[in-house]
C-alpha cells in the first residue's frame, strides 16, 4: 500500500511539473508582439512617409518597429514613435513598404503599407537646361520645302516688364520685377542659376560678400519647361566690410480703405528719411511711391480676391522693415 501511495505522489508531482512547463512556454510565446494594425505610405514635401498604428509588444524588452522597403530592412524606429520619413531616396523611382513590430521576444508579421513614386527633378525644380549640342555635321542635301504647319497658339510664358535691385541689412541683395506670366520665375546671379520663386516678385538673396559686383536677371517658366526671354535687373556693388549702414525708418501707422470707384486706398505716416516707399501686396511688389506722397489706390483688383497691404520706406542707406496696413477682399 504505500508503494502505491509514493508512486502516486510521484505521478502528481511529475503531472505538475509538465503543466508549469507548459504555462512558461505560453507566457514566452505571448510575449511576441502583435502585428501592427494599419499601415499607409505618402508622398510628403517630395519623400515618402510611413504611418502605422501602434503595436501590443506585450512586455518584451526593447520595443521597436522594422521598416522594410522594396523587401529589405530601411530602419528601426523605437516605440511609441509610429511615423518614417525616408529622406534617402531616388528621382522618379517606386518603393515598397512594409511594417514589422519588434522586441527582445520576437517579431511580429510584416504588415504591407503600399508603395510610391518619388517625383522626378523636374517635378521638383523645372526643366534643367539643355546640354550644348555637338557639332553639327556637314549640311545634307536641302530636301524638298514641307507644307507650313497650321499656326499654333501663342501661350509661352511673358518675361517680367521691369526689375530692379536694392540692399537690404548690411550686404544683402533685394531683387524686386513687375510683371510676367508663367507657373514660377528663376533669378540669375552673374549668369547662373540662383532661386527658383513661386507665388511672389521679389527675392532676398542672403548668400552675397561685402564688396562684391553682382548682375541680376529674371525669367519666367511653365512647369513642362517653356521658357521667357530674361529681364535684366541691373548690377549692384554690395558694401565693403565695415560700411556704415542707416536705413530708413519704417512708417509708424498705414491703412487700407475701398474708395467710392471700388479702387482701395492706402495711407500711410511718412517720415523725412525716405527718398520713396515700396508698396507692397500679398507680399509681392505693387508700386513705387516718391516722398512726400504717402498714397496709393490701387484698381488693378480681381473679385473676390483677398489682399493684405504692407508699406515700407526705402533710401539710398537701406530699406526699412515692412508695416502692415491691413486685408481686405475685392
Amino acid at each position: 500500500m504505500r508503494r502505491f501511495r509514493s508512486t502516486s505522489v510521484f505521478l502528481r508531482l511529475a503531472i505538475a511539473t509538465l503543466i508549469a512547463i507548459g504555462l512558461m512556454s505560453g507566457e514566452a510565446q505571448a510575449a511576441t508582439p502583435t502585428t501592427v494594425g494599419s499601415c499607409n505610405v505618402s508622398i510628403e514635401d517630395n519623400q515618402p512617409v510611413v504611418r502605422w498604428n501602434q503595436a501590443n509588444f506585450r512586455g518584451g524588452y526593447i520595443p521597436r518597429y522594422q521598416i522594410w522597403r522594396n523587401g529589405g530592412i530601411r530602419a528601426a524606429v523605437v516605440s511609441p514613435r509610429t511615423t518614417f520619413r525616408d529622406q534617402r531616396v531616388a528621382f522618379s523611382t517606386r518603393y515598397h513598404y512594409s511594417v514589422a513590430a519588434v522586441n527582445s521576444d520576437g517579431a511580429s508579421s510584416r504588415i504591407y503599407c503600399g508603395s510610391v513614386v518619388t517625383p522626378s527633378y523636374s517635378d521638383i525644380f523645372g526643366t534643367p537646361p539643355a546640354p550644348e549640342p555637338a557639332p553639327a555635321p556637314a549640311p545634307a542635301p536641302e530636301p524638298a520645302p514641307a507644307p507650313a504647319p497650321a499656326p499654333q497658339p501663342n501661350d509661352d510664358p511673358i518675361a517680367p516688364s521691369s526689375c530692379s535691385l536694392s540692399e537690404i541689412l548690411r550686404k544683402e541683395v533685394r531683387v524686386d520685377w513687375n510683371g510676367g506670366s508663367g507657373d514660377f520665375f528663376v533669378v540669375f546671379r552673374n549668369g547662373g542659376f540662383r532661386a527658383r520663386v513661386d507665388g511672389a516678385n521679389t527675392f532676398d538673396d542672403l548668400r552675397s560678400e561685402h564688396g562684391q559686383n553682382y548682375t541680376y536677371t529674371v525669367q519666367a517658366r511653365t512647369t513642362d519647361g517653356r521658357r521667357s526671354a530674361q529681364t535684366s535687373c541691373g548690377s549692384i556693388v554690395t558694401p565693403p566690410t565695415g560700411f556704415s549702414w542707416n536705413p530708413p525708418t519704417a512708417p509708424a501707422s498705414c491703412t487700407v480703405s475701398r474708395n467710392a470707384d471700388g479702387s482701395f486706398a492706402i495711407n500711410w505716416s511718412g517720415n523725412s528719411s525716405a527718398a520713396f516707399y515700396v508698396v507692397r501686396r500679398n507680399g509681392g511688389w505693387r508700386a513705387r511711391v516718391d516722398a512726400p506722397t504717402t498714397t496709393f489706390a490701387d484698381s488693378r483688383l480681381a473679385a473676390g480676391t483677398t489682399y493684405t497691404y504692407q508699406v515700407e520706406s526705402r533710401s539710398g542707406e537701406g530699406i526699412s522693415a515692412r508695416t502692415t496696413c491691413g486685408t481686405v477682399t475685392a
